[in-house]
């Protein structure tokens, strides 16, 4: 008899020294006469092969191993226990010595695997997929009439979230595959506009993340104003309470992967049975008849009319991937500790080209409000002016001092002391002293700087450095880059209001201190500025340029 091919699992990370091996079925013929050799040469009692299997699919994979015993029969010498298993729990009990781990795990998605540090022959292999099943975000029918599409996809829901009543997006646990999937998946969906970053922050904030799981269920999403991600396999058992948002473009499959645990070799036989007839005709029609697809990704008559047409392949995202989605996540997650320094030099009294009765203060101050509006009120937040001489001994002034916008025992708070301070901010005569007020800027940011939080200056200016008597723009360049190498960095996010800004200049403060570079021209582009400045953070140093405006 052929051995199937195996592949150990290598743990890595924290647990590594709890590591398992891991073996991995991917393929293998087994005749059944030759598991076993008649009922009097069987081994009493009979071993039993444990397998968890995620609890969507653990049905049908119970199905298929009653009827793989029924036809070894007494001939067979085993028998097959089906529990359907978080995948946590199974997570779990693998990488603890002391736990017994099942005999075979199908978990819902390789990306399970990969998040338990584990190599599988290199890279993810379909040909341990016994099922597949696109992941699609659901909503409830009301919501999906409400984002304004005679068939409403997940595109539509990204261009809600900067809407007035964006759909709330709630996410399991971040280590899940679910939440990796949304992730990418929405990613894919605004990859190719260019606001890519913004539009996929905009909606990550929106989320409501480590949901619990009774607020995931399709009963409590179709009692709200809520999406969350799924398979479309559940979607569809739940079809008359949910409606499935599909990506208009390739998005992630669960894959379903047939993954073995014991190293017993008689028990391995055992699972090449049952991963053959999971993968064989009858199998996959079982599985097609249950509102999966199956491993090439071809749907049943059971999603016949219903859904997305067409065939879906599956590939699992590398471990580079997966980074970059806790990035993201961590990312829209983290706090800010934040100080807004706007320039009221003369030029901000100007006209702005093609907006009637706009000035560019009014654009700025627009800005800083839409700004603030992102964040929560645990954000911390602070104002200064800038121009010339606005002191006796400095281009600044500090109107509300950085604290939490939420309000105090006096029932103020920062957020409404900063909208009172910017309603009252008028242009003042004078030049911009911007170089000397950057790094005023940061050092004050700095000096109380806070590791749990995200520390940045962002600066809103229409012009160049009018302080002769300053700090040069090589002096302020070298000043801001040694800062950053204190372990305390402080990005500077510039954005450029007019075509008399110094937008060289400001590219390369930001760049000193690892911050992005905006140009503004219109009210409406602020809160793509904004969230563009927040998803940035999460791909330093390696961002692509942000978008001009």
């Amino acid at each position: 008899m052929n051995a199937a091919p195996r592949a150990r699992m290598r743990f890595r990370g924290p647990r590594r020294y709890a590591a398992v091996a891991v073996l991995v079925v991917l393929t293998g013929v087994f005749a059944a006469t030759r598991v076993g050799q008649g009922a009097s040469g069987c081994v009493e009692p009979r071993p039993v092969l444990q397998v968890a299997a995620a609890p969507d699919i653990a049905g049908v994979v119970t199905e298929v191993s009653r009827r793989l015993t029924r036809v070894a029969g007494r001939s067979g010498c085993f028998a097959v226990a089906v529990s359907a298993r978080d995948s946590a729990e199974v997570a779990d009990a693998v990488t603890r010595a002391s736990a017994r781990p099942p005999d075979v795990w199908i978990p819902e998605s390789t990306v399970v695997l990969r998040r338990l540090g584990a190599d599988v022959a290199g890279r993810s292999d379909p040909a341990r997929s016994v099922a597949t099943s696109p992941l699609v975000l659901a909503v409830a029918p009301d919501v999906a009439g409400r984002l304004g599409a005679a068939r409403p996809s997940l595109d539509d829901l990204v261009a809600a979230a900067g809407g007035k009543t964006p759909v709330a997006l709630r996410l399991p646990g971040r280590g899940s595959a679910a939440t990796t999937g949304a992730v990418l998946t929405l990613q894919g969906a605004v990859a190719q506009r260019a606001d890519a970053r913004a539009e996929l922050t905009g909606v990550l904030r929106t989320a409501e993340p480590d949901a619990a799981p009774a607020a995931l269920t399709p009963a409590a999403l179709a009692a709200g104003h809520a999406a969350a991600p799924m398979t479309e396999q559940a979607v569809w058992a739940a079809r008359s309470v949910l409606v499935p948002l599909y990506p208009r473009r390739a998005g992630f499959v669960f894959d379903y992967p047939f993954t073995v645990l014991t190293l017993d070799g008689y028990r391995q036989q055992i699972a090449g049975l049952l991963f053959d007839a999971l993968r064989g005709e009858a199998g996959q029609e079982l599985v097609r008849a249950a509102g999966f697809r199956d491993v090439r990704g071809q749907a049943g008559a059971s999603l016949t009319g219903w859904g997305t047409p067409g065939p879906v392949s599956a590939s699992a995202p590398d471990d580079a991937a997966l980074r970059g989605v806790d990035r993201m996540l961590d990312t829209v997650r983290r706090d800010a500790r934040l100080l807004a320094v706007l320039d009221v030099s003369g030029s901000m009294g100007r006209a702005v080209a093609g907006l009637p009765g706009v000035t560019r203060m009014d654009l700025a101050k627009q800005a800083a409000q839409r700004g603030l509006a992102l964040y929560p009120d645990s954000t911390e937040a602070g104002l200064w002016i800038f121009a010339t001489d606005l002191t006796r001994s400095t281009d600044y002034r500090e109107l509300v001092p950085v604290a939490p916008l939420a309000a105090g025992t006096d029932g103020t708070g920062n957020r409404f002391r900063l909208v009172d301070a910017l309603t009252q901010v008028r242009p003042v005569p004078g030049g911009t002293g911007l170089y000397d007020t950057t790094l005023a800027a940061v050092r004050a940011v700095r000096q109380g700087w806070n590791p749990r939080k995200v520390n940045a200056v962002v600066l809103i200016t229409d012009g160049a450095n009018d302080d002769r008597h300053g700090l040069s723009r090589a002096e302020l360049l070298t000043a801001l880059r040694a800062g950053q190498r204190t372990g305390r960095p402080v990005p500077v996010i510039t954005v450029a209001l007019g075509p008399d800004s110094d937008v060289r200049a400001l590219a390369k403060i930001s760049a000193a201190t690892g911050g992005a570079s905006y140009v503004a021209r219109d009210p409406r582009d602020v809160r793509e500025v904004f969230l563009d400045a927040l998803g940035q953070r999460a791909c330093r140093p390696h961002c692509a340029a942000a978008p001009t405006r």
